[in-house]
């Protein structure tokens, strides 16, 4: 029987402002990976991914072998290497904006669509305590591994709030009390 991970409001808080988060389960445990953005730069050209995600990329790169991986596109662009990749890109409802819950909501589906329970998840270490929050809260097993601690803020990011860990805590406060008041976490 899987272990039942459960956690507060406030030490969802916590962890998303000091960056310390629980890690849990074995990622051998794992049927997929599930990893989520971390800001971004705009381009002339368009978008590119940035040190986070290229951080992130990195830890799926070293850490994570022959699971099947559904990638926020930034992480996904940033990504060397052959993979069997899903790709989220947008919203579904065209305009609105790719957000923590919409790109777990459409994880979800590619999940069920394989039959595949659990996650390991893949985030911003500041960012993971929300993501696995919102990915559970959706049905989804999640494994949450050790050594996400090392992806970094981007200075150049053109999202404020990824910033720097300051401007992450004030806009972190308020995404941690909206998802709460609207039941996504």
């Amino acid at each position: 029987m899987k272990e039942k991970v459960l956690i507060s409001l406030n030490d969802i808080t916590q962890q998303a402002i000091s960056g310390h988060y629980d890690a849990h389960g074995g990622i051998g445990d794992g049927h997929c990976v599930i990893a989520f953005s971390f800001g971004y730069r705009k381009m002339a050209d368009g978008i590119e991914p940035g040190i986070s995600n290229q951080d992130l990329a990195k830890f799926i790169e070293v850490n994570i072998k022959n699971k099947p991986l559904i990638l926020q596109f930034e992480i996904a662009d940033a990504l060397r290497g052959n993979y069997d990749i899903y790709r989220i890109e947008k919203h579904r409802r065209s305009g609105e904006y790719l957000g923590t819950d919409e790109v777990a909501k459409q994880a979800f589906d590619i999940m069920k669509s394989k039959n595949w329970k659990t996650a390991i998840i893949v985030a911003h270490p500041h960012h993971i305590p929300r993501v696995d929050a919102v990915c559970r809260k959706l049905g989804i097993e999640t494994i949450v591994p050790k050594g996400l601690e090392k992806i970094r803020f981007d200075p150049e990011s053109d999202q404020e709030w990824t910033k720097n860990k300051e401007a992450w805590a004030i806009r972190e406060r308020l995404a941690i009390k909206f998802y709460s008041e609207n039941g996504l976490i």
